[in-house]
């Protein structure tokens, strides 16, 4: 009954679901940065700010983002440690979950909020500007 359920739901679920954010802009009848030339739109994950090198020196797997593996998991120990069912990491066959620290996370958190904030700087200066095709 589920697997049926499930293919019954498929084609119709996956014929709803949008794009990707910058697939949809390239598809949009217009282009936003010419109709709204003094706006700035970026798009970025946190973990974009966070230099793959120097990840990779404070990451046992070196491997990131990664759900719920090393590196998210030492992001949420560092930032709501209280969330993190660390029982479960215990007792699960992945070993990657269990290489995380609140520590690792903290060196981690402060690389990326610096090169947010340093994003942002430069969106606010003009030194980083959306590309107008």
């Amino acid at each position: 009954m589920r697997r049926a359920w499930g293919r019954a739901l498929a084609p119709s679920a996956q014929a709803v679901m949008p794009p990707p954010v910058p697939a949809f802009f390239a598809e949009c009848p217009f282009s936003f940065p010419r109709q709204f030339p003094d706006s700035n739109l970026q798009f970025a994950s946190y973990w974009d700010f966070i230099p793959r090198n120097i990840a990779e020196t404070v990451l046992a797997t070196k491997r990131m983002p990664g759900h719920a593996q090393e590196f998210e998991t030492s992001i949420a120990l560092h930032a709501f440690p209280e969330l993190v069912r660390q029982s479960v990491i215990a007792h699960q066959d992945d070993p990657e979950p269990t290489q995380a620290t609140a520590e690792k996370g903290r060196q981690l958190a402060e690389i990326a909020i610096a090169g947010v904030v340093a994003f942002l700087q430069g969106m606010l200066d003009g030194t980083i500007r959306m590309p107008v095709d």
